[in-house]
């Protein structure tokens, strides 16, 4: 939102002068900011400025719905500001606000009392840290003796009344007896649930939790396995400040190759204020020859049965993979992974299709013998080890007795990962080095203008005396029409035609202007469409000075 003082401020509003007061032997003007358009992000209402040294003495501003903001249909803000020393400082801040969501009316009210400045402080030598605030475990400790010694504005009677209510509801929902009536009621089974989105079981008291995959979703398609369905349960507990560990089984069968596959996965968050995990799985399954992955399950199975179109292709894998992450400094996130695999070529198993296209033909699963099936690749076992490193400057974060809490860096994120691919260990059959470096931004905010992300990233195989397809470096590509926007995905680019085992550069560049020219019609703005542009780039042996431009609206993308 433009403030009625910012530097482009003429642009967005008009100014009347209400006229003057005195106090403290001061000249307080009295002036009211009236937006220049209605559905401009502005403020509405009043501010007071002293004359001569024009600072801000008061604001008594609102917003409402046509300025924006999102679920309030009007937000009050009071400022009151106070002289300390030369400088006026904010002394109190109050928000009220109203809305209605989904039938459901709410109201509310902030109130900041600001005091004890020192605006001459001396800091020792690295005094600052990343850390903006830290909640202690005795924050809601304290007894009525503590408060009333230090809120500046006594509680009202029903404020007092309300904490009151809150606390004995409060715990009366951590209650045992209260949790089981009130899983009795979620936790009925329906058919419809299972079906559609899925069954849970959830037993609050334990803090265990059961979800069933919806069977729908779990149905697909695709000439490799014919009619498939994958199903999976998944299993997670959690302790105390936020410790977690998850099991999920998963079980895969093809009803045209006749083939079973399954996995389990297990992963523990053990230290939630060093963001450290640790992961494994195992078992064998089905996987997109892109391990960025191709098409979405759906979007295949439409494709192949109404179309006659099957762009992904799969391979068979028996895998044992184990993991951990951690946080090694301030900003500073370091992981390691160790993979075993057993890689097979797949073929077709099934050609059947809604409508019979005259004109097209299922490919083969091999992408670059589409009119044959080849092996793309021999049998072979890979053993392999990765370690990556991320660093994001100027990393700020929440500390809280249940964990580290990052907050968005204006700052770069940067990334170096280090993959190798051992020969002859458990009788590996690969041989490879592979080195990546990246810098990543999700969001430079230019104001009403939007945002801006972008990724550079190169690597290159240093080693690659024994390789395989899987093994190489894959882009994540598109073919579709409609896309939803992906900075590390190319909106033209071919699935598997232009992976390598050599050398690569990549750059995405991508801005969302928010809504800055839809909000100007009034039926549009109404939608919160957001309007964005993007460009790509690759440049590898396989494919040279590869460039490609794209626009859209919010998440839909047409070409």
């Amino acid at each position: 939102f433009i403030s009625p003082i910012a530097e482009n401020a003429m642009f967005y509003y008009k100014y009347k002068y209400l006229g003057e007061t005195k106090e403290n032997g001061e000249t307080i003007n009295k002036i009211e900011v009236i937006p220049r358009r209605t559905n401009d992000p502005v403020f509405r209402g009043i501010i007071y400025i002293i004359e001569d040294s024009w600072r801000i003495y008061n604001t008594d501003l609102y917003l409402t719905k046509s300025a924006g903001i999102n679920f309030i249909d009007t937000l009050n803000i009071n400022q009151q500001f106070t002289k300390v020393k030369d400088v006026y400082m904010p002394t109190s801040i109050n928000f009220q606000f109203n809305g209605n969501v989904l039938g459901f009316k709410f109201a509310g009210y902030f109130v900041g009392i600001y005091s004890n400045y020192d605006v001459t402080p001396v800091f020792p030598k690295n005094f600052f840290s990343g850390e903006i605030l830290k909640v202690t475990e005795m924050v809601n400790k304290k007894d009525s003796l503590y408060w009333s010694n230090n809120r500046p504005i006594p509680l009202t009677p029903d404020e007092k009344i309300n904490y009151i209510v809150k606390d004995s509801i409060a715990k009366r929902k951590e209650s045992k007896v209260y949790l089981d009536s009130l899983e009795k009621d979620n936790n009925k089974f329906g058919l419809g649930k299972l079906l559609l989105n899925g069954y849970s079981i959830n037993d609050r008291f334990h803090k265990e939790y059961y979800s069933f995959d919806p069977i729908l979703r779990s149905i697909f398609y695709n000439t490799v396995e014919g009619f498939a369905i994958k199903y999976g349960v998944t299993y997670r507990k959690v302790f105390e400040n936020r410790r977690t560990y998850s099991i999920r089984p998963e079980l895969r069968y093809g009803f045209a190759n006749q083939k079973l596959t399954g996995s389990l996965t297990g992963s523990y968050f053990y230290d939630p204020l060093k963001r450290a995990s640790v992961g494994a799985s195992f078992g064998n399954g089905i996987f997109d020859l892109n391990n960025f992955g191709s098409m979405s399950q759906l979007g295949n199975t439409i494709n192949s049965l109404l179309y006659e179109k099957n762009f992904p292709k799969f391979y068979e894998k028996s895998f044992f993979n184990i993991n951990t992450s951690r946080e090694l400094a301030s900003g500073l996130q370091g992981s390691l992974s160790f993979d075993y695999a057993r890689n097979h070529t797949l073929t077709n198993s099934s050609n059947f299709k809604f409508f019979d296209n005259k004109e097209l033909e299922f490919t083969s699963n091999n992408p670059f013998t589409p009119a044959t099936e080849t092996p793309l690749f021999p049998t072979y076992t890979s053993v392999s080890a990765t370690g990556s490193l991320t660093y994001t400057f100027g990393q700020k974060y929440i500390t809280r007795p249940d964990g580290k809490f990052y907050t968005e860096s204006k700052y770069p994120r940067i990334t170096f990962l280090y993959k190798k691919g051992f020969k002859d260990l458990l009788n590996s059959d690969v041989d490879y080095d592979f080195i990546k470096a990246e810098v990543y931004q999700d969001r430079i905010s230019l104001g009403l203008w939007g945002y801006t992300s972008f990724l550079v990233g190169a690597g290159k195989f240093v080693n690659n005396n024994q390789m395989y397809y899987p093994d190489f470096k894959h882009f994540s590509g598109n073919i579709s029409t409609f896309f939803p926007p992906n900075l590390r995905k190319f909106q033209y680019l071919d699935f598997y035609q232009f992976s390598t085992n050599k050398q690569y550069f990549e750059a995405h560049l991508e801005h969302n202007f928010a809504g800055f020219f839809i909000n100007k019609v009034p039926l549009l703005r109404k939608a919160k469409l957001e309007e964005f542009i993007g460009g790509g780039y690759l440049s590898s042996p396989e494919k040279r000075n590869y460039k490609e431009f794209y626009f859209g609206l919010q998440r839909l993308v047409l070409r």
